[in-house]
């Protein structure tokens, strides 16, 4: 099969699984809270989100097409050129089979499906990533230069991608030991963006909990993790590496990645990708004495790696909005007024979305005043105070509870009669409103 036929299947599988993610949900219908956010952050006028790189760009974006709809179609664009960018960059490391088995790789990878189809703030920075990279390894001059563009453009959107991006130019530059005074200019720009725009990354840190390997792998529940059997062709990839002592930093860089911020994955994911690439062709073309066995092997783990990318398709298109939260959150919005809603932050983004007020505005942008709410609210949850209640749904004129089968089930009460399930049967009080596909609302009658 020709090369260039390879490479044209590689991306109408791209787009073609994109695309399937993408419309998982109804046409009006995004999938994951967090598309919900940017929609209203890329909207917003006082000051009330954090606004990342991908909002900026819908921003401008949504002054020529519809907001919904174009984020169904703009990470299929984007998405396909990405898986594009890493061909040609795993094409010039290794050769072009482990090439193309590294592409299918990354295309299948539970990280990389979960950030196209969430519309996930990182598909920005992580393309601005691949052609930078791309254009930094041509071997013309121009090209080279301009790959400090989207470098510079990656050192907005984060600290870990700043310092992601500085390692990769650094890297190059004393690998060649160019004579370039375009490298120290790029990299003096990157660390000052770095500084201007990220002034609060410490806070934020430490403020952040420590990943569970829970989320590091997608088979054991990681929504951007990576997938296990993918791991196993990325050890056999760095055992066939043919300068091995690359491997301990490789394995260093991944390791502490992986214990600083889950979002490292999705980079990381670009590194392991190739990797496994390598790993995948190495165990394809081994000789083994016994062929039966190799067969049996082979066809187990690139049956493992295949089903681990269907089954997360799935897991996908299990994410929210569900139909029922959307039903609750518009009759908050016809019906709620000027006052604002007690419920989980994922719930509230829809709620405000769809009209309503809430005490948790989507995602706050000071992580102290977010921490306070969530204080407030975790006292309104667990309490059996009736008095001290009121007083914090008062605070924040909560006169409404939006109360789903997670809250429930698990995921803030144990036991139906547990602190403020306890309260709420006191109808002279709390009135139930609102009960409809697992979701209750409840009126505070002051």
């Amino acid at each position: 099969m020709k090369k260039g036929t390879v490479l044209a299947l590689a991306v109408i599988a791209a787009a073609a699984i994109l695309s399937l993610t993408a419309f998982l949900k109804p046409i009006g219908i995004l999938s994951g809270e967090e598309a919900y956010y940017h929609v209203m952050a890329s909207h917003s006028t006082n000051g009330s989100f954090v606004l990342s790189q991908y909002d900026y760009f819908l921003k401008f974006a949504f002054l020529f097409f519809n907001p919904v709809l174009f984020m169904k179609i703009f990470p299929i664009i984007i998405g396909t050129l990405s898986v594009l960018l890493f061909y040609f960059i795993a094409k010039k490391f290794l050769n072009d089979k482990s090439a193309v088995y590294a592409s299918i790789i990354l295309i299948l990878s539970p990280s990389f499906l979960y950030i196209f189809s969430i519309n996930s703030a990182e598909i920005i920075p992580l393309f601005l990533i691949l052609l930078g990279v791309f254009l930094l390894i041509q071997k013309n001059k121009l090209f080279s230069y301009l790959s400090g563009v989207p470098f510079v453009l990656c050192s907005l959107s984060s600290m870990f991608v700043g310092v992601l991006v500085f390692i990769i130019y650094m890297t190059h530059f004393l690998a060649k030991r160019e004579k370039r005074y375009d490298f120290i200019a790029v990299s003096a720009l990157i660390v000052f963006f770095m500084a201007i725009f990220n002034p609060k990354f410490i806070i934020e840190y430490f403020a952040s909990n420590l990943p569970a390997v829970s989320n590091l792998f997608s088979d054991l529940g990681g929504l951007a993790g990576i997938s296990i059997f993918a791991a196993i062709f990325f050890v056999a990839g760095l055992i066939a590496a043919k300068k091995r002592e690359y491997s301990y930093p490789i394995i260093i860089y991944l390791v502490i990645s992986f214990f600083t911020d889950y979002k490292t994955i999705i980079y990381s994911n670009l590194l392991i990708s190739g990797f496994a690439g390598l790993g995948l062709m190495a165990m394809i073309e081994k000789k083994w004495e016994l062929g039966n066995l190799k067969q049996a092997m082979n066809f187990l783990l690139i049956g493992g790696l295949l089903f681990s990318g269907v089954s997360h398709i799935n897991v996908i298109k299990s994410l929210g909005p569900s139909s029922e939260i959307i039903e609750s959150a518009q009759w908050l919005g016809k019906n709620s007024d000027n006052s604002s809603v007690l419920t989980t932050p994922e719930n509230s983004i829809m709620v405000e979305y769809f009209g309503g007020k809430v005490m948790f505005d989507a995602i706050p942008s000071e992580t102290i005043k977010f921490s306070i709410i969530s204080s407030d609210a975790n006292d309104i949850y667990y309490s059996r105070d009736l008095e001290e209640t009121e007083k914090l749904l008062n605070k924040y004129n909560a006169d409404y509870i939006l109360i789903d089968s997670k809250m429930t089930g698990g995921e803030i009460w144990k036991s139906p009669d547990e602190g403020l399930l306890f309260l709420l049967s006191n109808e002279n009080k709390f009135a139930s409103v609102y009960d409809q596909g697992g979701i209750r609302i409840i009126y505070n009658i002051k």
